[in-house]
């Protein structure tokens, strides 16, 4: 069984906002961009917290302004997202073309190739579970040192030159 859920938009002045998810979770969102930033589904939450169910996350022209923070999540992929707070997660699979503004802590590569940051403007510390776990393309790689953004965790680089077997 699935459960579905539909985005909507909440203004409130000084409360606390907070998204848990418990069982499955589609956003649905219209098919128009927002004219401000070419998101398709924006979150504005004070916290994204998905609790003790396990999910497997996939997400689209989405941007996410606060943390994300899950110890059941598995990103396995993410295309033309921005993640403007940190995103906390078991394990991260393909980002590509995105903008990760305030780092990641994940616990190691997911199980869908490939595997890794293409294309994606990187900022904040990244800690990805051990050496040889944060995977980058050239861009990638470029961008991570053009912004400053740190290794933590005992985090090494794995930098991906060629797709070609």
């Amino acid at each position: 069984m699935e459960w579905i859920m539909g985005a909507f938009s909440w203004v409130g002045q000084n409360s606390l906002v907070l998204l848990e998810v418990i069982g499955a979770l589609a956003m649905l969102a219209q098919v128009t961009p927002n004219t401000a930033d070419d998101r398709f589904v924006q979150f504005m939450l004070d916290a994204i917290n998905f609790g003790a169910t396990i999910i497997s996350a996939y997400f689209y022209q989405t941007r996410l302004k606060k943390p994300v923070v899950s110890t059941q999540m598995n990103v396995f992929r993410a295309w033309d997202c921005r993640f403007q707070g940190k995103l906390t997660c078991v394990s991260y699979s393909g980002f590509f073309n995105c903008e990760l503004e305030d780092g990641m802590d994940a616990g190691g590569l997911g199980g869908v190739p490939p595997q890794g940051f293409f294309q994606c403007d990187l900022q904040g510390a990244y800690d990805c579970g051990g050496a040889g776990l944060l995977r980058l393309d050239g861009e990638s790689n470029y961008l991570f040192k053009a912004a400053g953004a740190t290794l933590a965790g005992g985090t090494t680089k794995t930098i991906i030159t060629d797709l070609v077997p």
